[in-house]
Order: C-alpha cells, then structure tokens, then sequence
C-alpha cells in the first residue's frame, strides 16, 4: 500500500543556523509592541477610510493606489506577526486561560461543537485552540471523482484561467507567472512543449495536454474562527515546494478587493506536483498575525523568519514525489489566511460552488471528472 503524505518525511533541505534568542534578544523584541499597536490601530482606520470613499463609488470601482498601497505596506506587519506568534503559543495564566478562550470563541463564532476537545480548560494557549483537530466524521469527504475544499472557509473566486491574470477577487487580479514563479511546469516535469518550442501564454505553458486540458483555479479565504487545517483536495503527487517570503498583509476579503497583486506581495508557499489530468498546485498564503505555515512532511520549511531575503526564491525538490490521497492532512495556518488551487483538468470543468459562498473542508467543489 503506497504512503500517504501525511506518514511521511521528505527531510531533504538543511536550512543554515537558528535565530538565536537570549534575553537580551526577547527585550528588543518587546520594544516592537508599541509599534505593532500603532500597526494594528493604522489598519483599522485604512479600512474605515477605505470604507468611507466606497461609500462614494458605484459597484465595485474603488481600488488602492499604488501610493496607497505602498504606505500600508510599510507598517511593521511582519514583526507584529513574530510577535502575535509568540503571544499566542505562550501558555496562558489558568486564572484567566477560559475567559481569555471564550472571549475568543465568541467573537469569532467557533464551532465547539464539533471540536475532538470541547471544554475550554484543556487547551493551554491560543495555538492549541487555533489548531484543533475535530470529531471524527465531521468533515465527510465526498468520494465521487471530484476535486474538494482543502479547507473550511468562503469562496472568492473560482474559474478557467485566461492568459497571464487570475482573479483575486472580483475585479481584482494578480500576475500567475509572479504567484508562481517562474517555469512552474519544468518544476515537475509537465512541460508539454517540444524541444526548442515556445510559448508566450504562461497557463498554457503549464498543460500537461493543451489540447484538452485548460488551467482552472479557485480562492478559499479561511476566517480566524475557522478549522485551520488543510488537507489534501485530490489523490495526487508533490515533487517539490516553492516559498516566497514576502509581506503579511491582512487577506480579509474587503482588503483583497482593494489591493491588486495582494497574494504575490505576500508570503506565500506553493507545492507543485501531478494529479490524473495533469499539472496541480496548492498555495497557502502567509497573512497578518500568521504566525506561520506548517506542513507535515515538509518539516525544513520555516516561514515569517528574519533570515530570508525579501523578494527571494526557495525552491525544494523531494527526493521521491510524496503521495496524498483526497482528504489526507497537509498542514495548518496558525491564524485565518487563503487557499489558492491552481490546477489542470479537462475543458469544460463545472464548478459545484457559488462565489462567496461557505464551504468545508471535504465538499465537492466540482462536479464529477472523467478520466482523460
């Protein structure tokens, strides 16, 4: 019986040096706590300016300036989110440990219900509420020949990919070739070109079959008080992983329709590999207050670290594709953040979604695949 990812290591990438903390060190990083303040009260009155000129436009019309976006950028959202990690993977004081949860249930609506835990006073910080494992049997996996929601969460987008651009969310779009990288298709072989052959389209230069297959992708936003893990969308094979250390913006939705090229700002890692009808990819994008992403099999990935130099590339390829069946566990955000599946599939893909629409993690976001 072949492995399932979620059983396995690839253990292939030794990333130089730790950062080292003494207490000298924990001291500065606690000057950054009036800044991360200053951070998070300049968003909250970005949106309510923001909000106050949408008031003033038709439809959808409004988007940030490039000015605009450039001074939000500049808020320290990286090291909040060093910081926000730490908070939250402190244990808390057993004083004030269940008022502290409740509060956080409440205001984001968890679903306790379906919690594996249920009491409050069994989860000893933020992180272990965060990424609580469910009930077995509460994410059904729908078995017919179908792709599924990696994940709880809402809808943004979904559809064929046309060209360079890809829909972020309603009239705003980002550059694929830049979310990523470049020669995506070479990264797994997929390349369906002849030697010395060329193609300007980049979603076409990523088909395994061109002739029959066309790109499709489909945006998940996971909420803070949503389940925080993620699984496996299809029965497929990873060959290799790509991060992009970036910013950690806010993905929230309202942002996400103000700010173009929003996830190629952003920190972000995508696993390539194959399914059936070709060429797939799933990205999970890095986000404020994610403090960072983890995957099961993938245990040298590190994300939101100083180390890493902006605007770089890490490329890692497993020594063997590591196999997921639909539904294995991948990984987990330490916070809300987004989904992104990029993949191949035969022309004439239907949808079994609605844009906004609210889904879990196991249901049918396509209707039935025939083989190719």
């Amino acid at each position: 019986m072949e492995e399932s990812g979620a059983d396995r290591s690839a253990g292939s990438w030794q990333l130089a040096g730790k950062e080292k903390e003494g207490e000298h060190g924990t001291k500065k990083k606690l000057r950054w706590a009036p800044l991360a303040l200053i951070a998070f009260f300049g968003y909250l009155a970005y949106l309510y300016q923001i909000s106050r000129v949408r008031r003033g436009k038709t439809g959808d019309e409004y988007v940030a300036s490039d000015f605009q976006v450039e001074c939000f950028r500049r808020l320290p959202w990286n090291a909040l989110s060093r910081l926000w990690g730490r908070l939250h993977n402190a244990e808390l004081p057993s004083g004030i440990k269940t008022l502290i949860l409740k509060f956080y249930v409440s205001f984001y609506r968890c679903n306790m219900d379906e919690a594996e835990v249920e009491e409050l006073q069994y989860y000893k910080n933020l992180a272990a509420l965060f990424k609580r494992s469910l009930k077995p049997g509460a994410r059904p996996i729908d078995t017919a020949e179908c792709l599924v929601a990696p994940s709880d969460g809402r809808v943004l987008s979904f559809g064929q990919v046309d060209g360079e651009k890809v829909q972020q969310v309603k009239h705003i779009t980002y550059s694929l070739r830049r979310f990523l990288g470049e020669n995506a298709q070479e990264v797994i072989a997929c390349d369906s070109r002849k030697p010395g052959e060329t193609t300007s389209c980049y979603s076409k230069a990523c088909l395994a079959d061109p002739i029959n297959n066309v790109l499709y992708q489909c945006v998940i936003y996971l909420a803070p008080g949503d389940y925080h893990r993620f699984h496996s969308p299809v029965s497929w094979d990873v060959y290799a992983r790509r991060h992009f250390p970036g910013d950690l913006l806010s993905v929230n939705p309202r942002l996400a329709a103000l700010i173009p090229e929003l996830f190629t700002l952003n920190e972000r890692v995508v696993y390539f590999g194959k399914w059936k009808h070709g060429f797939f990819s799933m990205a999970a994008i890095g986000a404020t207050n994610v403090g960072s992403i983890r995957c099961n099999f993938d245990a040298d990935l590190m994300t939101n670290v100083k180390r890493y130099v902006p605007n770089s590339v890490h490329e890692l390829h497993f020594p063997e594709p590591v196999h997921f069946e639909k539904g294995d566990d991948f990984g987990e955000f330490n916070f809300g953040s987004t989904i992104v599946l990029i993949f191949e599939a035969p022309k004439g893909l239907k949808f079994a979604i609605q844009q906004e629409q609210r889904v879990f993690m196991g249901q049918a976001l396509s209707e039935c695949l025939q083989d190719s």
